[in-house]
């Protein structure tokens, strides 16, 4: 299985006050796992099963506002913590087809899907951050069925993310 993904995106952050600003982010991210789930087939033997590959891997948008609450601020650093709702707007997914081949399924019906992220977090004088998130989802991704088989899986992350304020950089340096 592969647990692993991307996200790129940016940030903006309104009512920044000393200890409480506002984050509103959009991100670009791929979210999901590759794995190999136990279809049935129409039996040729009582309780025989085959293995069809299925990769979960979906591309978002992703539109969070965040509230984020500075606990510790000193002149080098502070430390947060963030939450607010997150709605992901599903742009595409890759699935492995029964060849074990991949192709590109193209999804007629964009879905939106919704979820809160919370999470805590440094912020470095420099601009450089890390935060620690979880994300779970409140919809479901999707449902595979065919005739022997229902299927239905749901996205939440735990994700560590790390980034630059760029607007810092820029401010110290030009």
């Amino acid at each position: 299985m592969n647990f692993f993904s991307y996200d790129f995106g940016i940030y903006l952050e309104i009512l920044n006050l000393k200890r409480l600003s506002i984050s509103n982010e959009v991100h670009y991210t791929l979210k999901g796992v590759g794995e190999v789930t136990a279809l049935t087939t129409p039996p040729a033997i009582a309780g025989q099963y085959y293995y069809k590959p299925l990769s979960n891997r979906f591309q978002y948008l992703t539109f969070e506002p965040l509230a984020k609450y500075k606990f510790f601020v000193s002149k080098s650093h502070e430390f947060f913590l963030l939450a607010g709702p997150r709605w992901d707007f599903r742009i595409g997914n890759y699935r492995k087809n029964s060849t074990g081949t991949d192709s590109y399924i193209h999804i007629k019906n964009f879905k939106f899907e919704f979820g809160m992220t919370v999470g805590a977090g440094v912020e470095f004088a420099e601009g450089l951050l890390f935060e620690l998130r979880f994300e779970p989802n409140f919809t479901g991704t999707y449902t595979y069925t065919n005739d022997y088989t229902k299927y239905t899986t749901r996205h939440s992350t735990l994700m560590l993310l790390g980034g630059l304020a760029i607007s810092k950089y820029l401010k110290e340096n030009f």
